[in-house]
Formats: structure tokens, sequence, C-alpha cells
């Protein structure tokens, strides 16, 4: 992963309740690693930031919830970067025991991301994962969530296809993940799809599901 930023304007954030136009929002930037929290709060060319949630992706150096509100009190909106359809092998949830006897969600490793691994996200053990990593971003005090890889539908489906309604199970995937941010907070929370924007047109999904 390297650093960068996206600059473009913000049409449309679903949240936990509705879906809203965040039209005061024209910027926003992206970034992932050399996280300075300092120099975001001080940068005045952006409304919006996605973030990692740890300044290395681990849980030990996970960014305080002071530090989040130092971002959030300088006018931005923080947003943190969440990977639902592959697994990282530097997060949390990684136990070593994985490497010789994996879980039966977790698929092979992504040839282009050395550590990272595709996974069956149909499966309540994986669910039951991110619903945890998300509990902890609504404690560090983030507006949102940046939902990464719902693409991953298409490797289970088509490139590896092994799961031939993984279009639509991911949808459900992410109607769990509102409803989990429902149950557990009140406030306004962002959700934020990253790519995958052709699922709403898969043969499985139904009128409901759009």
């Amino acid at each position: 992963m390297k650093k960068f930023y996206l600059l473009f304007f913000l049409s449309l954030i679903r949240t936990n309740s509705y879906c809203v136009a965040l039209t005061d929002i024209k910027t926003w930037a992206y970034q992932l690693q050399g996280i300075n929290i300092n120099q975001i709060v001080a940068d005045t060319t952006f409304e919006l930031i996605v973030i990692d949630y740890s300044s290395d992706g681990s849980d030990a150096t996970k960014f305080s919830s002071l530090q989040i509100q130092q971002i959030k009190a300088s006018g931005k909106k923080a947003i943190a970067y969440i990977s639902i359809g592959e697994a990282e092998d530097y997060r949390f949830y990684w136990q070593s025991a994985w490497n010789a006897n994996p879980p039966s969600f977790l698929g092979p490793e992504n040839p282009d991301w050395a550590g990272n691994y595709k996974v069956k996200f149909w499966e309540p053990q994986w669910q039951n994962i991110i619903f945890s990593y998300i509990d902890t971003i609504i404690q560090q005090g983030f507006d949102g969530i940046y939902l990464d890889i719902i693409d991953a539908y298409y490797y289970w489906q088509v490139e590896n296809p092994q799961q031939p309604f993984a279009d639509t199970l991911m949808i459900s995937f992410v109607q769990n993940i509102r409803a989990h941010i429902t149950s557990v907070s009140a406030n306004t929370f962002y959700i934020i799809p990253q790519n995958a924007e052709d699922i709403v047109n898969s043969d499985n999904v139904n009128s409901s599901q759009k």
C-alpha cells in the first residue's frame, strides 16, 4: 500500500439508518501508511479523511479516541478503512495457527498482495470478526467506515466459482454490517462502499436488495 491522496466530490454515502448526500463535502483524502494525525489536523485541503484505524495496521498501535477527536475537531470527517473481502495477516484477528491449519472461511493468498487472503465472507465466523473490528472503530470515535473489497463476490462467483450466490451474499453481508452498527450505536455512522458498483446488476440480485 502506497501513501496517496484522492480528491473528488463525494455524492452519496450510506449511514446506519438512511442515505444522505454530503453536499458540503467537496474533497477527501485517503492515506493508509505514514499516518500523522497532527498533519491531518493541520491540512485544510480536504474535508474528509479515510485512514487505517492504527498507525501500522495492528491493534497495538491503534489510534486513541483523543486522536480521532482531534481530526473531527478540525472540521473533518474521520473514516476508517476496513477490508471485508480479504483477511490481512497483520491484523489483530490473525492467528498464527491459521498458517498450518486455516479456518474454513480462509481462502488462497492474493497473488498481488502478500499477506492478504481471500475469505468466504458469508461464513458467520468471518462476519463476527468484522463486527468486532467495527466495534473497535466505533469506540475510537470514527464517523464511519470505508468498506474495501466488496467486489470479492466476483472471485467466488466467477473467477473461482465455488459460491453461485456470492453476489447476493455480499449484499446481505453489508446489510448485516449496517444492522450490527445500528444495534451498537445510536449515532450517525457512515458506510462508504468501495468498488463493486455493478453488484446491483448481478443475475441473482432482486429489486429488494438494490
